[in-house]
């Protein structure tokens, strides 16, 4: 009964006292009583501000532990294969582990929220359900930018060649007068063949 009484002080900040000879159900209504006459005097104390104040915190604790159950899933993917070592089929593994991390998300959700609920100082509800509708705008105006960029990124890679001009036709050179031979007099009138006289500048360039 000790250990149960320090269990839920920990679990849902309040302080209570059990009979030895209680039932496991009755223990469990015992709680749920206390806990509720909680949550019903905040809810009348505040109203409507304290049950918007209760979505936004139960959104923002699942939103935090669904991401950090999807990097999970990622690391196990990653090393996943290594199973096979030990005789054991990697993907009925990866269907086990995953399903056991996503049941133990749950309850952590649940674990969570309710510890918050428990513990809120009613005084600045108000205040904190303005800050976690910020923090949500915020989170949201960022994952859209994020998929902004990611949408539009290859687009202007794919349209960038297209504004590139293309480079002129290159022109063939045209000879003037007639076509002399490498082994021809040079027309210059040295004596020597075209391709040791003037030939051999145009050979060169």
């Amino acid at each position: 009964m000790e250990g149960l009484k320090g269990a839920v002080k920990d679990a849902l900040n309040v302080e209570m006292g059990f009979t030895p000879a209680g039932t496991r159900e009755g223990l469990q209504e015992q709680v749920y009583e206390v806990v509720s006459k909680v949550v019903q005097q905040r809810q009348d104390e505040f109203g409507e501000e304290f049950l918007r104040f209760l979505q936004y915190r139960y959104l923002a604790t699942i939103d935090g532990l669904w991401k950090d159950h999807l990097l999970g899933m990622d690391h196990l993917r990653q090393g996943i294969g290594l199973r096979g070592y030990g005789q054991k089929d990697p993907k009925q593994e990866y269907k086990k582990e995953g399903y056991e991390g996503f049941m133990q998300m749950l309850s952590t959700i649940s674990h969570q929220f309710v510890g918050q609920l428990m513990r809120v100082q009613s005084r600045n509800a108000a205040e904190e359900t303005a800050r976690l509708q910020r923090q949500m705008a915020q989170k949201a105006a960022q994952a859209h930018e994020g998929r902004a960029d990611a949408e539009g990124r290859p687009q202007q890679e794919a349209a960038a060649p297209s504004r590139q001009a293309a480079p002129p036709p290159r022109q063939a050179a045209q000879r003037e007068g007639p076509r002399v031979g490498r082994n021809d007099p040079c027309p210059c009138g040295s004596g020597k063949k075209y391709k040791k006289c003037h030939g051999a500048g145009e050979a060169t360039a």
